[in-house]
């Protein structure tokens, strides 16, 4: 994303990537979290 907004083949408006970034991550850890396969112990 910032590279197209730096080519300028896109407009990014910086203060909306970072918190969409980190709530994707979040989820996807959630994710993993409830539905990852756990090591028989």
């Amino acid at each position: 994303m910032f590279l197209l907004s730096g080519v300028r083949m896109i407009h990014v408006d910086t203060r909306w990537v970072w918190p969409v970034l980190l709530i994707g991550i979040g989820v996807a850890f959630l994710l993993e979290w409830l539905y990852g396969k756990r090591p028989a112990s």
